[in-house]
Formats: C-alpha cells, sequence, structure tokens
C-alpha cells in the first residue's frame, strides 16, 4: 500500500466531501473508499495566518500499488490555488 498525506489550507471540509462523493467514493464517517483508493480526513482545523483564519483539512490517502496514480494529480489540480 502507498500512503501519501495531504495538509490542505483555504478549503472546507465540504469541499472534499463533495469531491470524493463525486469520484464515486462510498463514504463511512470520515472516511471515503472507492476500489482504486481511500481517502480519511483525520484532522480539521482553523489555522491563523496573520490576521486571516483559513480552514485546514489533513487528508490521508491510501491506494495500492496496482492503481493509476493519476487520481492523485486530479485530486491536487481540483484543489490548486493561488495567492495574490
Amino acid at each position: 500500500m502507498n500512503k501519501k498525506i495531504f495538509q490542505m489550507r483555504g478549503t472546507k471540509k465540504d469541499n472534499f466531501v463533495e469531491y470524493f462523493l463525486e469520484q464515486g467514493a462510498v463514504q463511512e464517517h470520515n472516511c471515503f473508499a472507492t476500489a482504486r483508493w481511500t481517502a480519511q480526513i483525520i484532522k480539521v482545523q482553523e489555522v491563523k495566518l496573520g490576521s486571516l483564519r483559513l480552514p485546514e483539512v489533513v487528508i490521508e490517502m491510501t491506494w495500492d500499488e496496482t492503481a493509476d496514480e493519476q487520481f492523485l494529480v486530479d485530486f491536487q489540480m481540483a484543489f490548486l490555488t493561488a495567492g495574490g
């Protein structure tokens, strides 16, 4: 099994839940599973950067060696943001 932890800031938990469900995952509490991968929301908090308060969601993704890792790229692109 492969595993990667994502620390995502600036996006609310509900957006991740919606994304995983749109990808066909089955939800059980904070865990989302497909035949290829599993995502678990392991931490939700608010962080302060100066005067800004941002949501922070920590997600653990696991997948087996036979899975195409394109889903990781798709996940990162779905939540890519740029400051400015």
